[in-house]
């Protein structure tokens, strides 16, 4: 239970307030003139291959811009996530934003992306790649999510496995996740 707690990233609350779970499950829209950029990876077991979901939205939750691809997987989990964040920060950039909120679901990258000094991981390359890029923004910042407010980005990631086509959106829903967008948004 005491896992749980923490994944779900809750925090002891003043007893005489009741808790609100439901603001734990659901994708939060950025502050107004910051776009948000959420990442999706989706492997199966038996595939050398992974799929990827890139999912930008803005202040009031719709989409600016998507993608989905496919990239052949590599063993270590942690290069992946470091590749595919850096190809989602350099999507983000060509499409011409430049106030990013970028939320991760994968901890231990966050951790060496919001360090302070040189990253001497096996990955430290990527870090540091990464974090040029960063610098090309006028804003730009990395945050945490959990995986139950990323289900659009997952599912964009889901549906890149099974098409062999890097597709991109600009300005409009992906059909494949229209509900989960316009579920994101309801109150």
């Amino acid at each position: 239970m005491a896992s749980v707690f923490m994944e779900m990233g809750l925090h002891a609350h003043d007893p005489g307030v009741p808790a609100s779970f439901s603001e734990f499950r659901r994708w939060r829209p950025p502050d107004v003139g910051i776009y948000k950029l959420n990442i999706g990876i989706c492997m199966r077991s038996n595939s050398m291959q992974a799929g990827l979901g890139f999912l930008i939205r803005d202040g009031q939750g719709f989409v600016v811009a998507a993608m989905q691809q496919q990239v052949a997987r590599c063993e270590d989990k942690l290069q992946l996530q470091a590749l595919v964040v850096l190809t989602a920060v350099q999507f983000a950039f060509d499409v011409g934003l430049r106030y990013l909120d970028i939320e991760l679901t994968f901890s231990n990258l966050l951790s060496l992306l919001n360090s302070d000094g040189s990253c001497l991981a096996p990955i430290g390359t990527l870090v540091d790649d990464i974090l040029c890029v960063k610098q090309l923004f006028h804003f730009c910042q990395f945050s945490f999510t959990k995986i139950l407010c990323n289900k659009a980005a997952l599912a964009l990631a889901s549906e890149a496995l099974s098409s062999s086509f890097s597709q991109v959106w600009l300005e409009d829903c992906p059909p494949c996740i229209v509900t989960l967008v316009q579920s994101d948004l309801g109150d």
